[in-house]
């Protein structure tokens, strides 16, 4: 008769996960705040909204309905609603969009119905004080004709900073020497072979006082 051997099965401790890998998996709080139901940060046109949910959570076994001015969270197998309230400000329904995250988060990014600074996500929740939020926008954040505008501006500012003439400067400039150029083919300019030098004559004075005129005649 065979002798059993009873066999030990080795059981793997949990593994517990620090509190800074937790903290490092939370979203920014960036012009948002922490509160016991989520996290949220804010720029000028969206809301991002993380919901903690129970490890292994997937999109199926969850209900969310997004409003204009209403958000309610539920899981399928619980009874009380993780966030049932009315929103801060109103919201693009049709532009928002949520997903889960390492199915232990659920992700909520709203697209605001006009740009504002929102002082909390749920009524009657923590407020934040909006005075200290940054409310400046990124240049894709504006349309295409204002980022080329803006594009144009900072790149002004660069040339200065850099001691380059303006582009428009730049242009008198050109603007000029051909004038000269001419004037001095047709005997008309009493300096004629010399270059012209828009630090001896100024710019954007044309002989209105900010500085010498040019030497050539009408």
């Amino acid at each position: 008769m065979e002798k059993k051997v009873d066999k030990k099965i080795e059981v793997q401790p949990k593994k517990e996960v620090s509190s800074s890998v937790l903290e490092m998996e939370k979203i920014s709080t960036y012009n948002g705040d922490s509160t016991e139901r989520y996290n949220w940060s804010q720029s000028i046109n969206e809301v991002t909204v993380q919901i903690p949910v129970p490890q292994g959570t997937t999109a199926k076994q969850l209900v969310v309905v997004m409003k204009p001015k209403h958000l309610y969270v539920k899981l399928v197998s619980q009874d009380t609603p993780l966030i049932d309230g009315d929103l801060q400000e109103k919201v693009k329904v049709e532009d928002s969009f949520w997903n889960i995250e390492d199915k232990k988060y659920l992700n909520i990014v709203f697209t605001k119905a006009y740009e504002a600074i929102w002082k909390t996500i749920i009524m009657g929740d923590k407020e934040i004080d909006t005075k200290k939020v940054d409310n400046s926008k990124r240049i894709e954040e504006f349309d295409l004709e204002t980022q080329g505008h803006l594009q144009k501006v900072l790149y002004e500012q660069e040339r200065k900073r850099q001691g380059l003439p303006t582009t428009e400067e730049e242009q008198q400039q050109k603007l000029m020497a051909q004038i000269m150029e001419k004037q001095s083919a047709a005997g008309m300019n009493p300096m004629a072979g010399l270059p012209y030098d828009p630090k001896k004559y100024g710019q954007n004075t044309m002989g209105s006082g900010g500085g010498p005129a040019p030497p050539f005649r009408n």
